[in-house]
């Protein structure tokens, strides 16, 4: 999701304690989001709804997991990931191909 951000709005990202947050504030009001944004909130939906216990759904179109697998290819490119970070992006990546 960072890498996804970074490319669509990096406003949106703050630094924390713990590293980054995402910060949804500057989409408000805005007239219309971008197809990159309206993923971002969808999956920080996904997020926050996780960190609290709850299961939603979330639909991915086709356009979207191709957004989502060029973010991760962007992110591993960019720099020097942890090994588990390189494998979980790998993962999602092999799964993503597999919903096309």
């Amino acid at each position: 999701m960072l890498s996804l951000i970074q490319m669509a709005n990096p406003r949106l990202l703050r630094s924390s304690p713990e590293g980054f947050s995402v910060d949804l504030g500057p989409l408000q009001g805005k007239p219309a989001l971008t197809a990159e944004e309206e993923l971002i909130v969808r999956l920080h939906d996904w997020f926050a709804a996780a960190e609290e216990g709850r299961k939603i759904a979330v639909e991915l179109s086709q356009a979207d997991i191709g957004r989502v697998t060029v973010a991760l290819e962007v992110l591993e490119l960019r720099g020097k990931l942890p090994p588990d970070v390189v494998a979980l992006s790998r993962s999602l990546r092999t799964s993503l191909a597999s919903a096309r």
